[in-house]
């Protein structure tokens, strides 16, 4: 069964807070991981607008998300991560840094994530993936509907690189 999103669980009501509590990053062709030490700590505000929007404030800046969290100001795409399961079938993906907006090329479908990205001992969790030659991306969430972990695959030719991004919500 999926999340409930932001219509129930600790995704619901007026709001929460998502923060980043660890992750690694792997070379995978040498098999050797490190943890991730910057990010951790940094939290993302997500508050419901009295219209059914949410904010989804981030340490660089925010903006509006529907209640499937796709982008209130640019139709056509859906926030990744999103820090809410945003319950349907799939997406066009855009990733947000401080950096700017990068949009993912290949759509994103919902899938259980089969794979123990976040080391706890669970697989086939609820979620997302976009897989296109080179790059995966994915996401799960717990459920309560906040986002769990998220990460990505890129395959250079020459080295292959594992990022996974974990979360709590409070």
């Amino acid at each position: 069964m999926p999340p409930e999103g932001p219509s129930g669980g600790a995704a619901g009501g007026g709001g929460f807070t998502l923060v980043q509590t660890g992750g690694y990053t792997c070379d995978l062709n040498a098999n050797q991981c490190r943890p991730l030490t910057s990010g951790v700590g940094s939290a993302v505000q997500v508050r419901a607008l009295g219209d059914g929007s949410f904010q989804v404030q981030f340490p660089f800046g925010g903006l509006r998300v529907n209640r499937d969290c796709s982008l209130v100001d640019q139709p056509g795409y859906t926030l990744f991560p999103c820090p809410f399961f945003p319950n349907v079938q799939g997406f066009q993906g855009l990733l947000v840094t401080a950096q700017g907006a990068q949009p993912i090329n290949t759509p994103f479908q919902y899938a259980l994530i089969d794979m123990d990205f976040d080391q706890d001992g669970v697989v086939n969790e609820p979620g997302y993936y976009s897989h296109s030659s080179g790059s995966l991306a994915f996401e799960a969430y717990r459920e309560d509907g906040t986002l769990k972990f998220a990460g990505y695959i890129v395959d250079t030719g020459n080295y292959t690189y594992l990022y996974v991004f974990t979360y709590a919500a409070r």
